[in-house]
């Protein structure tokens, strides 16, 4: 059969188009190798056809003249609080990186390259021709730095808004009552629809203005909200003075302390913000706080004394108390607010003190097992008073069995606050004033004693050069918080308290608690080496027997340098 002439031209014609299209993509392909595609745009700007390079160069031309307009125009912005522009403009321009914006162009350039270069030739032909015929605009990538950008708004924008202001209760102290004042519209930028359009500016660099638009803003909080919170106050001021009592002690809370006591928060009642009447805790806190160190004492231990050898108290122990502050706080708020009083009672807890008339005997305080004794003739003052202060703070400490005791530990904090006074003390290469010094009096009696007890020492130092407070040498115990220190185990079987008393020039500490059988020997302090600088060496010998038999013997050394190291200085 022969083919007919129509056929035949058709299919010439279908072979032919096919030809001259794979010719056109053949040769779309060959110029968009190793270019962005043609009809692609980044920004508006026509980078198809070009290398990274040049496109690149071209958008940073682009970049570098970008500035951003926002203008005040029309009914719907503000230039003052609260006036409208009508007739005029205000442009504030700025550069891109004022907002704290940094695009991305190395990003950006990237999408564009990939246009029409994908894996799958036939999709990457399509995107081709999609651009080519129909363009392709890309966005420009960026990225916003908040904090910079909030910055600039308050800088440069916020100033033109106006906040709403709800109605206050203030109080009138000429007419000592409580005033309102009242609530006021605010104008506030539209912030959203600022920032849609500052996108839509950025992605495409386009440089016209975007205009501020302002919203009109109710306050929270209406006269009509505040009223009721300022008829409760004017009634708390009118049902003053207020007391805060406890048995038969009483304080007057003055007008000036209550006022600051009352406090206004606003709060949501049926679906609307109004302002509630109410005591501060904290400020009634802080109150307290102050007021506390007069109505705190401390327990009163029971305190012993000899009597025909026998371990007697002769001063009766009352229990402490401390005022419960946060208790406190909440139940002046409560009884105020809710029950209408005026008179408060303060919650109080109770300390027992460690040392009972009763636990006496229970605790094993039966016997005096050893005393040191030391004389501070010719102290000046400060020394002491900060005798005295370390007196008070050993004073009736109890060590149990098997306990480490550490004179610095239960001395404590040794500084102004502590209620120490400036003294000279040995520090380095001087001598110096500084608080506490005159302690080395109290650890030198407390050394003795244990000593004498036959307690076992665990950390003693000796003075750096012979003090003559200390006599004889050889038989003292300096420290200086956190170190050196004076340490020493209670190693018998029971309690053992500490019992302290300044008498004239001297000052004793007596430790009592159960005898155990053991006998303490202790040489007098030898003192040798002695130079014409005054520098020396000093020692003595204690042994500790306990029925018949010899369990320690120790020799205690102490060098002492020439007091010339060591020179006063003020």
């Amino acid at each position: 059969m022969k083919i007919h002439f129509p056929f035949k031209k058709a299919l010439s014609i279908i072979l032919l188009t096919a030809i001259l299209v794979a010719l056109f993509l053949i040769i779309l392909e060959i110029l968009n190798l190793n270019k962005i595609a043609y009809g692609v745009l980044l920004a508006n700007e026509d980078i198809g056809g070009k290398k990274i390079d040049v496109a690149s160069k071209l958008i940073q031309e682009n970049l570098k003249n970008f500035e951003l307009s926002f203008v005040l125009s029309g009914e719907n912005s503000l230039t003052e609080p609260g006036e409208f522009v009508k007739n005029e403009q205000i442009i504030v321009k700025t550069l891109p990186e004022n907002l704290g914006v940094n695009f991305l162009l190395d990003e950006s350039l990237a999408g564009a390259y990939r246009i029409g270069k994908r894996q799958n030739i036939i999709l990457g032909l399509k995107e081709q021709i999609t651009a080519l015929f129909f363009k392709k605009n890309l966005s420009m990538e960026y990225e916003i730095g908040e904090e910079k950008f909030c910055e600039f708004l308050t800088k440069n924008l916020e100033k033109l808004e106006t906040s709403p202001k709800d109605a206050e209760i203030i109080f009138n102290k000429e007419e000592n009552s409580f005033e309102l004042t009242p609530s006021e519209k605010g104008f506030l930028l539209q912030r959203e629809k600022l920032r849609g359009d500052l996108d839509q500016r950025l992605s495409l660099l386009d440089s016209n203005s975007i205009f501020l638009e302002f919203k009109m803003a109710e306050p929270e909080i209406k006269k009509e909200g505040a009223l009721q919170a300022k008829e409760i106050a004017q009634n708390l001021l009118l049902n003053s003075p207020y007391f805060i009592f406890q048995k038969d002690e009483e304080w007057k809370i003055d007008a000036e302390t209550f006022l600051d006591w009352i406090i206004f928060s606003p709060v949501a009642v049926n679906g609307k913000k109004v302002l509630k009447v109410g005591l501060s805790e904290d400020k009634i806190k802080d109150n307290l706080t102050q007021l506390s160190p007069a109505l705190n004492f401390a327990p009163q231990n029971a305190q012993l004394t000899i009597v025909d050898g026998r371990v007697t108290a002769f001063s009766l122990s009352y229990p402490g108390r401390r005022l419960k502050i946060e208790e406190s706080a909440k139940k002046i708020v409560e009884e105020i607010l809710e029950k209408g009083k005026n008179k408060i009672e303060l919650e109080f807890g109770e300390i027992e003190p460690e040392i009972t008339t009763s636990s006496i005997k229970n605790m094993g305080i039966t016997t005096l097992l050893g005393k040191g004794v030391s004389n501070f003739a010719r102290s000046p003052k400060n020394r002491i008073h900060n005798i005295k202060m370390g007196l008070a703070k050993l004073q009736g400490v109890l060590i149990e069995p098997g306990e480490e005791f550490s004179f610095n530990q239960t001395l404590g904090e040794v500084d102004e606050k502590s209620g120490f006074l400036p003294e000279l003390v040995i520090k380095r290469d001087k001598t110096i004033p500084e608080y506490g010094g005159g302690t080395c009096q109290v650890s030198t009696t407390l050394f003795r004693a244990a000593i004498n007890a036959g307690l076992e020492i665990l950390e003693r130092y000796p003075h750096a050069f012979p003090v003559v407070y200390y006599a004889p040498q050889g038989f003292d115990a300096t420290v200086y918080p956190p170190h050196p220190d004076l340490k020493f185990r209670n190693d018998t079987p029971a309690n053992i308290l500490i019992q302290g008393r300044v008498v004239e020039n001297n000052l004793s500490f007596e430790f009592y608690g159960t005898d155990d059988g053991r006998k303490v020997i202790v040489s007098k302090p030898l003192e040798y080496d002695k130079k014409a600088d005054g520098s020396m060496k000093a020692k003595f010998e204690r042994e500790i027997w306990k029925e018949g038999k010899l369990l320690k013997k120790e020799t205690f050394y102490s060098v002492y340098n020439s007091p010339k190291l060591y020179p006063v200085r003020n």
